[in-house]
């Protein structure tokens, strides 16, 4: 049931329909729209990921789902009904979104966005039930407000919002499912190897430092791992100094792949490393090992602290300060 981000337009090669469609089937109710659900998400992939098993149980549980995102978040989960967030600053760009929403009938909204401004649609939009937690002093635009815990795990967070309309996700694992098709395509595109690797990042704060990436890389070639680049055409500085600092060739998909392209890449792999990126969070959602360093974003709160992923906090937030060792070790488990 399960795509380009306004974060991340250069972030892979897709460019989807620009609309996505919404289911039309009546729902049960009341008020005869209530299993219509419309999920008020951020444009991150990252984010994405972590809503997906809140997706997944609502879905379970009856509800008619349908994403207002990003297209490439939607496209990175394979759901079948989205809208395209606007993110005009006009606000006759929020009446327009507003306008267009109010159309669908939907019984009910879960705000995972948490600004006022998406809290906003949803009440002009004429959605009856409106779940969120109370950022940016928006409690007076929710039905629903939901406590937060800013340290939470957010996935887990997320989850918290479908607890009012009856669902209880008690462990909430991203998890998304690929074509054996899709899996096929990336077993083709990896070419035999085993590690993948993303040198860079969107934000200079958030990338892993060169010499730790460029150490650990010539280690794991040494011991006959072979690696495969991934991320986005944007990351191509720092993949290129990467490759051009390894004895050994890699296969470099970076900026070459599709996001479900990158996602089957990654399904295959025996680890992932990278910092806090999107492809990160996706590499998690297929399954792939992952070893994720957190700099100047809480690793509580984003990183997937559970078996088979590893999460290294950078000391005093600062990337620069890991170490090749310290990847190199994490790898190893």
């Amino acid at each position: 049931m399960r795509g380009k981000t306004y974060m991340a337009v250069a972030m892979f090669k897709d460019d989807p329909d620009p609309q996505g469609s919404a289911g039309s089937g009546r729902a049960c109710g009341a008020s005869g729209n209530g299993r219509k659900l419309l999920i008020s998400m951020k444009t991150y992939l990252g984010d994405a990921v972590m809503t997906a098993p809140t997706i997944d149980a609502l879905e379970e549980a009856g509800w008619e789902t349908t994403l207002l995102t990003a297209p490439l978040a939607a496209k990175a989960l394979g759901h079948a009904r989205s809208i395209p967030y606007t993110k005009g600053r006009w606000p006759w760009d929020l009446m327009r979104q507003a306008r267009d929403l109010r159309r669908y009938g939907f019984g009910a909204c879960l705000l995972v966005n948490r600004s006022v401004r998406a809290a906003l649609i949803a009440r002009l939009a004429g959605v009856p039930v409106r779940i969120g937690h109370p950022t940016e002093g928006r409690s007076a635009l929710l039905t629903h407000a939901v406590p937060e815990d800013p340290a939470r795990f957010e996935a887990a967070s997320i989850a918290d919002l479908a607890r009012p309309l009856g669902v209880s996700i008690a462990n909430p694992v991203p998890r998304v499912l690929l074509s054996l098709e899709e899996r096929a395509e990336g077993d083709r595109l990896r070419q035999g190897a085993d590690l993948a690797i993303q040198p860079g990042a969107r934000y200079d704060e958030k990338r892993l430092p060169f010499e730790a990436i460029r150490d650990a890389a010539r280690a794991w070639q040494a011991e006959g791992r072979r690696i495969v680049t991934v991320g986005g055409p944007d990351e191509r500085a720092e993949t290129d100094a990467l490759i051009a600092a390894l004895d050994d060739p890699v296969i470099d998909l970076v900026g070459r792949c599709g996001v479900r392209e990158t996602m089957a890449v990654l399904a295959g792999a025996s680890t992932a490393i990278g910092a806090d990126t999107g492809v990160m969070h996706l590499a998690v959602a297929v399954g792939c090992p992952t070893v994720q360093a957190f700099g100047p974003t809480p690793a509580e709160k984003w990183g997937h602290a559970y078996a088979p992923h590893r999460v290294l906090a950078a000391p005093n937030g600062r990337m620069a300060a890991l170490t090749a060792g310290e990847l190199m070790s994490a790898v190893r488990g």
